[in-house]
């Protein structure tokens, strides 16, 4: 089963979603798309329930409010999972890589 966020075309583009396998359908409680970059769904297991947060990110070349505005939306998804589950963000947050610069400080050799 596919559970898509994103715009409504049927490329699926854009967006972000889950592939269910058919053993973890029966034990899907609930599944929610909060906008097209987030979508949500509770899994129960035998000894508790999980919570799941599918996430893409704005890039650093969106603008800041559409950024603002996606990580005001996943605060209020994240905080709305009650204490007793277990919760999962995961997805593409856009992060950068490479090097960056730092500054190493000679060691000083003691006489």
């Amino acid at each position: 089963m596919t559970l898509y966020s994103g715009h409504k075309s049927d490329k699926h583009e854009n967006g972000t979603g889950f592939y269910i396998s058919r053993h973890i359908i029966d034990n899907l409680l609930y599944s929610e798309p909060v906008n097209e970059r987030i979508r949500k769904i509770k899994v129960r297991f035998k000894y508790y329930i999980w919570t799941l947060i599918s996430i893409h990110a704005p890039n650093e070349g969106k603008k800041e409010v559409d950024k603002e505005k996606f990580y005001s939306s996943l605060e209020k998804v994240c905080d709305a999972v009650p204490n007793y589950e277990m919760k999962t963000e995961l997805g593409h947050f856009n992060a950068e890589g490479g090097k960056s610069p730092i500054y190493i400080q000679p060691s000083r050799r003691h006489k």
